[in-house]
């Protein structure tokens, strides 16, 4: 700041303050903050009060956006920073909030995960792999997701489950050529481990066992 600068005006609400300054700058900050500075139309501040001010206020602005961007819908902590990130707010002033956030349980990644996985299974079938790898790809790392799966019960998944999803799968390449191959593929893409596929196919061959010989051989 080259000078000083002079308090316009002052709009108050029930929560927030807004401050219009002579350089035609807005500077909004809550209530009780706003209180201590003791603002009033015409006041002059000072450079570093003006740096407080200007702190405050992109401290609220980055809340209430952080608030906002989880109303629509919940997000990991790795979202959320990567979201404020875009929007312009200093690495430090995201922490802070951030840290706020996370202490007064606002966001929870586990608690995230636990309900991500259990709802990724509830809308249908898909493998542990996959439940991680989307984790994963929200920023959650291992040690945390490895934990959501197990308190969620998703860690676990019936054989009888897949090998019907498998069998319907089948149906839809029947007369095909690698049938099973291709049924293998999916399986693959929809999460499940490598042990489970392999149990699966192998029943597939053992029920028919004709069927396949001439396609996959």
């Amino acid at each position: 700041m080259a000078h000083m600068v002079n308090v316009h005006s002052i709009e108050q609400g029930k929560t927030l303050v807004t401050i219009e300054l002579d350089t035609g700058e807005h500077i909004a900050i809550p209530l009780p903050i706003a209180a201590q500075y003791r603002l009033a139309k015409g006041k002059t501040l000072e450079k570093e009060e003006y740096r407080q001010l200007k702190t405050e206020s992109e401290r609220y602005l980055c809340k209430q956006k952080a608030l906002d961007y989880l109303s629509v819908k919940n997000r990991t902590s790795h979202e959320i920073v990567k979201y404020l990130t875009k929007k312009g707010f200093s690495a430090d002033i995201i922490a802070e909030v951030m840290k706020h956030l996370e202490e007064t349980g606002i966001i929870d990644d586990l608690k995230y995960a636990v309900s991500y996985a259990r709802s990724r299974r509830e809308s249908r079938l898909v493998g542990k792999n996959l439940i991680v790898r989307e984790l994963q790809q929200k920023g959650l790392p291992r040690a945390k997701i490895r934990k959501a799966l197990e308190t969620s019960d998703s860690a676990d998944i019936n054989i009888e489950d897949v090998l019907a999803l498998a069998r319907k799968k089948r149906t839809s390449y029947r007369g095909k050529k690698f049938a099973l191959r291709k049924v293998g593929f999916f399986l693959t893409q929809r999460g499940f481990e490598y042990e489970t596929i392999q149990r699966v196919i192998s029943q597939l061959k053992n029920e028919e066992p004709e069927d396949e010989g001439a396609h996959d051989a």
